[in-house]
């Protein structure tokens, strides 16, 4: 009996033990996520059959069973203990297996956490870099943007210098021949003298025409040269076509000749001379430029066209022109033309056929037309030239361009004092001549001791003075107000080569003031100091 209570109190023992097992091997199954679960799950079934086999044995060792039955009782309780011990031994194994994994997974984080922090590193770094590319970007815009401001002011200013040396080319050649003229007739007039008559009259006359297309050639160049304002007027585009291929012609290559279709008493346009005789140099150059090397034939042609509803809205007129009445030019060479794909970019900056320098003078002549309510149409083939039609609205309505002038009375030889002061000799003695012929007594100053030395006169009593706005010693803003102390009613009038926009930037409104541009006739100098004198001491 002792020994059946041992044999129970055994089982129980292997039984708790069993169940301490499984208890220890679920725990550990449960702490462990990863592929040695199956190992930790065996443990557990292992505890479990000991515990198993511990309780049969139990039952075994208590029953009324005979000495076989002990046998096997006895070996299921030896068979208990080795299970039990195996469990043990897997559970201990199972144990450094899981404090090994444990590490690696413990490692495991920690190579995580650094490559959380590396792949930040890496994020910021590339968009550093992303916005270091976008800065370089701005950087390569901006300056591409600065080289193409540049190279289209090199573009411009090589054009105007074209411009300027074509027209400089033509002025030169059309001054000596003016020249010609006046120095000739000049000597011929004197070699003739008074007594001659007619001829010395008409010597004389063609002195005067010669000199008169001479200040005609300044004014033009002035006004092309940026030197004069913006001036609108009425404008016969046939007689400003002929002007200026006279004064390009000494300039244009002989291989191409120009045949001239001018519409003559054409409709008048409202617009800005300088801009349309730059518009004429632009097309005709063109023109040459097209043609060239070869040998052939430029026409112009002038003409007045009616645009229609349909004609207005058509594709070719890009500039969406007004239906209406409309003056054209048209300029047509024989050239080589350019692909029919091109002809819608012949008006972009920069586009160009020609060499380097070039592609602004056609974007010029629409920017004009555009400018003049007009458009442009262009056509080409190629092998077969080109034709530009510039057209601009007809003026409509009377439209006085005379500058006006205040109705005045003339001035009588009342034997009245002038005050004349200019720094070039001639230009007093012709006042001085002039004003004397029609009865007045002039005083004449051309530097600034002169002048002072007459302002000590106390005997001022000068009807009107006319006064140079540029010499070399005399400031114009002293001298002026150095008159206006001593005179403030003295009218004065101003003379000088410059616009008058000029002078009203100095003068302002002074109702006292008149002007009168370089250079003039006598009889429009006698006239302007009668009107101007009587106008205002009357």
């Amino acid at each position: 009996m002792a020994v059946e209570t041992l044999v129970v109190s055994v089982s129980l023992v292997l039984f708790i033990l069993a169940l301490d097992q499984f208890r220890r091997v679920y725990v550990l199954s449960r702490s462990k996520k990863n592929n040695f679960r199956w190992l930790l799950l065996g443990a557990m079934v292992i505890g479990f059959i000991s515990g198993y086999l511990a309780f049969i044995g139990h039952l075994f060792s208590v029953s009324e069973v005979t000495q076989a039955d002990r046998i096997v009782s006895a070996i299921f309780f030896g068979g208990s203990i080795f299970v039990l011990s195996c469990a043990h031994l897997f559970h201990s194994t199972a144990r450094d297996l899981i404090f090994v994994l444990k590490q690696n997974e413990d490692n495991s984080d920690q190579l995580s956490l650094q490559e959380r922090a590396l792949s930040r590193a890496v994020d910021t770094r590339t968009h550093e870099l992303f916005r270091e590319r976008i800065r370089l970007a701005e950087e390569a815009n901006r300056s591409d943007k600065l080289q193409r401001q540049r190279m289209e002011a090199r573009m411009v200013a090589n054009q105007r210098l074209e411009g300027i040396e074509l027209m400089a080319s033509g002025i030169a050649h059309d001054f000596n021949n003016l020249l010609v003229g006046i120095l000739g007739n000049a000597s011929y007039a004197k070699q003739l003298g008074p007594g001659e008559g007619i001829e010395f009259t008409e010597a004389l006359a063609d002195v005067e025409d010669a000199a008169e297309r001479a200040a005609d050639l300044t004014r033009q160049l002035k006004a092309y040269c940026g030197k004069a304002p913006a001036l609108l007027e009425a404008i016969d585009i046939s007689i400003f076509v002929t002007e200026t291929l006279s004064m390009m012609r000494p300039s244009l290559d002989a291989k191409v000749s120009v045949v001239r279709e001018l519409e003559s008493e054409l409709p008048q346009v409202w617009g800005d001379s300088a801009r349309f005789r730059q518009l004429i140099m632009n097309l005709v150059t063109n023109g040459f430029e097209a043609t060239l090397p070869a040998i052939g034939t430029l026409f112009v042609r002038t003409g007045s066209q009616e645009i229609g509803e349909s004609e207005a809205s058509a594709e070719w007129f890009e500039d969406s022109v007004l239906p209406g009445s409309y003056v054209f030019l048209e300029i047509e060479d024989q050239g080589c033309g350019i692909p029919q794909s091109g002809n819608k970019r012949v008006f972009e900056p920069f586009f160009s056929t020609k060499g380097l320098g070039r592609g602004l003078g056609l974007a010029a002549v629409q920017d004009i037309a555009r400018s003049h309510n007009g458009g442009v149409l262009f056509s080409s083939t190629e092998g077969q030239g080109a034709k530009i039609r510039a057209i601009f609205p007809v003026l409509t309505g009377n439209v006085d361009i005379a500058v006006a002038v205040p109705s005045l009375k003339k001035g009588s030889k009342r034997n009245e004092k002038l005050l004349a002061i200019d720094d070039e000799l001639i230009v007093l003695d012709t006042i001085r001549r002039g004003m004397e012929r029609e009865g007045y007594r002039v005083d004449t100053a051309s530097s600034e001791s002169e002048f002072l030395e007459l302002l000590e006169d106390m005997d001022l009593d000068y009807c009107a003075a006319i006064v140079d706005i540029m010499m070399p010693d005399i400031v114009f803003e002293e001298m002026f107000i150095a008159l206006r102390s001593r005179l403030p009613n003295l009218p004065i009038l101003v003379s000088s080569g410059y616009s008058n926009a000029n002078i009203e930037e100095i003068l302002g409104d002074d109702p006292l003031v008149g002007f009168l541009t370089k250079p003039y006739r006598v009889n429009a100098l006698v006239e302007a100091i009668n009107n101007f004198g009587a106008a205002l001491t009357k």
